[in-house]
């Protein structure tokens, strides 16, 4: 009798609230099952039972409902997959409440989905649940409460959505809420007041399986509509402006009643047109990666102002698609596309003196970088004033692609406030799990716990298989760069070779946990981690690993001595004086191409390049002699473009001619980096990546202070570059012994490399891969 009343004691105390939020109580639950009794202790803080994206409000008991006989009921207007899923989750085909009329017998659960205002049944639930004013409370179609318990004394499961799609994302989160035990599904007792802070969620390439984790969101529309059925309800239909054409013939339309006439009709309009009539509602005129290129008739009319031909244009496609319809949200990529590259105030300021764009035109753009590590609110907004956008923004995040298996992280809490919409160009499952718990949450996003949820659904919610991906995930995180530890080359090599060989047998231990688990097999986890993308840089990451050791052990991490500078250099692109004879000389540059694995041996000779690197007291020298087989030559585009520049100028886009572009890392925290670019015209583009200020909206421009030469060979095959950097602009002169990060890469046009520093993946904004330079 002791035993039976400890029981009943136990639980008592577990049907009380573990985490009520203001407001918000668990409901009473009677005959439920202790949760340490259905699920084993293989997570921290009672994460077997959480949900993922995180909720806004929750109030949880310690204690599951079982569902033993069970009548599911659906209101009108719900998505059809929401009664699928239901039905394979209790295994009891759905009845229309419409056609239900009798009260379930004792000891049936009754589960109600549904959208309150038209679902009756939902609508009493609300009521017994005391729900009835946090659901009023949402301010979303996407917004739906959740109950699970024994109010007024009848086991219920309760989904109310503000609208369908609300209901649907309901369902998602009692899916999480749900394991079999006994043979019989158990649903964990609590309440649940959720929405999303961000209402778009998705990335640039949809996959099916996100919608598990609310994901409503696929840039890039093509009109297949894909992942449509799964809530993924908008894409955008996008314009790839360039060259700019804003002629008559083009966008001088004709409208009568908001219809285009057949005089007015244009291949670009009716393709955004034919968007629509598919679903579409967004549109982005996209510039990215362009440069100031206008074709004849353009240039013509606009008197070769490019300003005035591109606000004309986009004005006058806000027109014709806000026309169309009026709740089309168009969205503007400009260039540059993000914040910290220089000239882009000029650039805004221009624009705007020749008409700018429409207020209520978002900005489509990454963020402070291409690569942005960091995403704050104020720099967000100050760049949506640059160009004079008075609505939300959308980011396009370019963080988290093949290989990675980290939580997201950097991005602001309130970033929501002024972003409508984050989505990542591509991503393994594990980041765009964490991604969409980050958009859905904000505020209450924990990138560990983000991490591992991510891994509990990877692995299906088998313990063992959590446990292997998580280690797995963890050492992966850890120890993927060899040169994030700083240490010098020998026993950086050594610890390369013993971490691929943990990484190894870690996965030995993990696939054969995933291939029995759906979702890991629907989610391809397997092959995004060894399996072939190719896809846009995307590669099998620990494959790959494991095919460049040979590579990386002969030519990655390298080390170079910086000696002290004896006698003087003219920066004349000779090389002829005595102090480079005693510099230390580094060749065996390798092909290393974008996206591309790297040769198993270095380029040859005619090919090939050899570095120098000297100091003094105020300033690093470099040198390189490079040899090519391909013509060193300016394309016509470009000495168009730059024709007013003078040399040594900053000018957009420097790095897709032929050029040298420069990394360094000078303190060696592998958190930010200074790039120089040096062209054959002897133009350049620098930047301090991954630095911000939050006293200064906009990032800073860097200026390296740099003085170069770059010298052609007569027969364009070959250039011999020289450099002198003041250390003053590098955060300081490097004490004896210090190391710094270094990479260089030779391009000949866009992307076509090869590489000082060969590291295990071909991303070179990346400062836990560059190599050394050593300071004697």
């Amino acid at each position: 009798m002791q035993t039976l009343d400890r029981c009943a004691l136990l639980l008592l105390l577990a049907a009380l609230p573990l985490c009520a939020a203001e407001g918000l109580q668990a409901p009473p639950i009677e005959g439920g099952v202790l949760l340490e009794k259905i699920g084993a202790d293989y997570l921290p803080g009672d994460l077997e039972w959480a949900v993922t994206p995180r909720p806004q409000q929750e109030a949880w008991t310690g204690v599951a409902l079982p569902v033993l006989k069970v009548v599911v009921v659906l209101g009108e207007g719900l998505p059809e997959q929401a009664g699928t899923q239901l039905q394979e989750l209790f295994d009891a085909a759905p009845i229309p409440e419409a056609s239900f009329k009798d009260e379930p017998a004792s000891g049936t659960v009754l589960v109600i989905a549904g959208v309150p205002e038209s679902s009756p049944r939902a609508k009493a639930a609300l009521e017994a649940f005391g729900l009835a004013q946090a659901y009023a409370a949402l301010d979303s179609d996407e917004g739906y409460v959740l109950g699970a318990g024994t109010p007024g004394g009848r086991a219920t499961i309760l989904l109310a959505g503000r609208g369908p799609w609300g209901s649907f994302w309901g369902v998602q989160s009692l899916r999480q809420l749900t394991r079999v035990h006994d043979g019989a599904p158990h649903v964990r007792a609590g309440v649940v007041a959720d929405f999303p802070r961000f209402p778009f969620r998705g990335n640039k390439r949809p996959e099916p399986w996100e919608h598990r984790f609310k994901a409503n969101y696929g840039w890039n529309y093509k009109g297949s509509q894909k992942c449509a059925h799964l809530g993924r309800r908008f894409g955008a239909w996008i314009h790839h402006v360039d060259p700019l054409d804003a002629t008559d013939a083009r966008l001088d339309l004709l409208i009568d009643g908001g219809e285009v006439t057949e005089k007015g009709k244009t291949e670009r309009f009716e393709g955004a047109k034919a968007a629509y009539e598919k679903g579409c509602r967004e549109f982005v005129l996209k510039y990215d990666d362009t440069g100031t290129r206008m074709n004849k008739a353009t240039e013509e009319r606009f008197g070769g102002d490019y300003f005035k031909a591109q606000s004309h244009f986009l004005t006058e496609m806000f027109k014709r698609l806000r026309a169309l319809d009026p709740a089309n949200r168009v969205f503007f990529m400009p260039q540059p596309y993000w914040l910290n590259c220089p000239g882009i105030e000029a650039y805004a300021s221009k624009l705007g003196a020749a008409g700018g764009i429409p207020s209520e035109m978002g900005l489509s753009f990454c963020g402070i970088e291409v690569f942005s590590q960091i995403l704050p609110t104020g720099a967000i907004d100050a760049y949506r004033g640059l160009f004079g956008s008075t609505v939300r923004a959308q980011i396009y995040d370019n963080v988290g692609r093949g290989g990675d298996l980290f939580a997201i992280t950097g991005r602001d809490p309130d970033l929501w406030k002024s972003v409508e919409c984050i989505f990542p160009e591509r991503g393994t499952p594990v980041t765009r799990i964490t991604v969409y718990d980050y958009l859905w949450n904000p505020e209450g996003y924990e990138p560990e716990r983000a991490l591992a949820l991510a891994c509990r659904e990877l692995s299906g919610g088998n313990p063992e298989a959590c446990r292997a991906l998580r280690s797995f995930v963890e050492a992966w995180n850890a120890r993927r760069d060899p040169a994030a530890g700083n240490l010098p080359r020998e026993r950086a090599l050594a610890d390369y070779a013993a971490a691929t060989g943990e990484f190894d047998a870690l996965w030995s231990a993990l696939e054969p946990l995933l291939k029995d688990n759906p979702l890991a097999a629907e989610t391809r986890l397997a092959g995004v981690i060894l399996g072939k993308l190719n896809e846009w840089g995307e590669c099998d990451a620990l494959a790959t690993r494991r095919a460049q050791t040979p590579v990386f052990t002969r030519y990655g991490l390298r080390e170079l001595k910086v000696a002290k500078l004896e006698g003087s250099i003219a920066l004349d692109g000779k090389l002829d004086e005595a102090a480079w004879a005693k510099a230390e000389v580094q060749t065996g540059f390798i092909p290393h191409g974008w996206g591309k694995e790297p040769a198993a041996e270095p380029l040859a000779e005619d090919d090939q390049a050899a570095l120098r690197v000297l100091r003094d007291d105020t300033h690093l020298y470099l040198a390189l002699e490079a040899h090519s087989t391909k013509e060193l030559k300016l394309p016509d585009w470009a000495a168009k473009q730059w024709k007013d520049a003078k040399p040594g100028a900053t000018v957009p886009y420097a790095w897709r001619v032929p050029c040298f572009e420069l990394f360094l890392d000078t303190d060696h925290d592998h958190a930010d980096y200074y790039q120089l670019v040096m062209n054959v015209a002897n133009f350049r583009y620098e930047v301090h990546a991954g630095d911000w200020n939050p006293a200064h909206p906009l990032p800073e421009v860097w200026a390296s202070g740099a003085e170069f030469k770059l010298a052609l060979a007569e027969d364009l095959h070959g250039a011999t570059l020289e450099c002198r950097l003041p250390f003053a602009n590098l955060g300081g002169a490097p004490k004896p012994g210090a190391r710094w990060g270094l990479q260089i890469h030779k391009s000949i046009g866009a992307f076509g490399l090869w590489t000082y520093q060969f590291a295990p993946t071909s991303f070179s904004h990346g400062p836990s891969q560059l190599g050394h330079l050593v300071f004697e």
